[in-house]
């Protein structure tokens, strides 16, 4: 009589044979040599990932703050939410004067594909502000920055700009109507493959070609020389990352 103990145990064992035989079968028959190789089973490709998209809009209606929140990350100059928009800081938490270009880049959004925009309210046209964005941030020595800067005159220059390696280069600009103190205008900025191109109210304002940044986060770009509360709001984001087949090697069995 076979005790209940030792019956499980054969049963284990059976369950553990029959696993290690379907799964030697299974490399058999893919390697049609008839013969196993060291480490094949490791080598088996991974899938490649679906394409991942994301957008994300934040409309700054929060309690005035000196910290943005909302995934927000402040890697230059300061910026601050006050009366439920997007400003930049005249003075520091020590009351000191602030000036020169703040950036700010949304934490949750990378990919390659991938824009951003926002409504801008200018404060005025004197000590050249800045009105954009930047994409595909990597590092405070490696983005794209996409802005409007208003001019003394009748006009304003819209530039894309590209940080490589610390070193600023203008990849292209555009001379076009000047901004009004205290008039809205929508500043949206895209990457798309090696394309980078601005659209001001839904109007195309300039393109240009570049590859040397393929990646990295959007975010905002906004100041001037002077310490003026220039206002923005609305901000939206999209971001996608298309998968690349010729990343992943197909598995060559013969």
């Amino acid at each position: 009589v076979v005790g209940k103990t030792r019956v499980r145990a054969w049963d284990a064992w059976l369950v553990i044979g029959l696993t290690v035989g379907i799964a030697a079968g299974v490399l058999f028959v893919a390697n049609r040599s008839g013969e196993f190789e060291t480490g094949s089973a490791q080598s088996l490709p991974m899938l490649p990932p679906p394409p991942a998209n994301a957008e994300f809009s934040d409309n700054f209606n929060r309690s005035d703050s000196r910290e943005l929140g909302n995934g927000w990350k402040e890697v230059r100059g300061d910026l601050e939410i006050a009366s439920n928009e997007l400003r930049f800081s005249r003075r520091d938490e020590f009351g000191k004067k602030l000036r020169g270009y703040a950036i700010a880049v949304q934490s949750v959004l990378s990919g390659e594909e991938q824009s951003a925009s926002l409504k801008f309210i200018p404060q005025g046209t004197d000590s050249d502000p800045r009105f954009g964005v930047v994409l595909r941030y990597k590092d405070a020595q490696n983005y794209y920055a996409l802005y409007r800067e208003a001019g003394k005159g009748q006009t304003s220059t819209v530039r894309i700009v590209k940080l490589l390696k610390g070193e600023e280069t203008v990849l292209g600009s555009a001379t076009i109507h000047n901004v009004r103190s205290g008039n809205a205008f929508r500043f949206e900025g895209r990457a798309v493959g090696s394309r980078l191109s601005v659209s001001i109210d839904g109007k195309a304002a300039l393109t240009v070609e570049d590859d040397h940044i393929s990646s990295g986060l959007p975010g905002i770009y906004l100041g001037s020389q002077k310490d003026i509360a220039h206002r923005a709001d609305d901000f939206k984001g999209t971001v996608s990352f298309a998968p690349h087949i010729k990343r992943f090697q197909s598995l060559n069995l013969n």
